[in-house]
C-alpha cells in the first residue's frame, strides 16, 4: 500500500471523548503520490497534522480528489473538519519521511 502506520492509544483527552492518532510513514515506492485514507472512526471537531519531513510538502484532502491544505515541511497545521470521519493524505515523490495525525 506504500504507507506503514502506527496507532497509540489514549494520545489526548477530547470534551467528545473521541480521540484518534496515527503516524504514517511513507515508502517512497511511488504509492506515496497517491491519496491515502486514514478514517478516524467518528464526526472530528478537530484535526492537527504535523509533516515531519525536512523537505516534502504534505498534502491532504478530505475527499481524496480536492486539495483541501498543504503543510510545509516540518510544520504543523490545525484545521477545524467539522463532519469528517477521515482526511486523505500524500506527498512528494521519493519521500519516507513520516507524517502524524491526531483528531478529536
Amino acid at each position: 500500500m506504500g504507507i506503514k502506520s502506527t496507532t497509540a492509544q489514549s494520545v489526548r483527552i477530547s470534551s467528545t471523548g473521541n480521540d484518534f492518532f496515527i503516524e504514517h510513514t511513507f515508502l517512497g515506492d511511488g504509492s506515496e503520490l497517491i491519496y491515502a485514507q486514514q478514517s478516524f472512526g467518528f464526526s472530528a471537531e478537530s484535526l492537527t497534522i504535523a509533516n515531519d519531513s525536512n523537505q516534502f510538502v504534505l498534502s491532504i484532502s478530505y475527499d481524496g480528489a480536492t486539495l483541501d491544505g498543504k503543510i510545509n515541511a516540518g510544520e504543523t497545521k490545525c484545521f477545524t473538519p467539522t463532519g469528517k470521519t477521515s482526511v486523505y493524505i500524500k506527498t512528494e515523490s521519493g519521500s519516507t519521511d513520516k507524517a502524524r495525525i491526531w483528531a478529536s
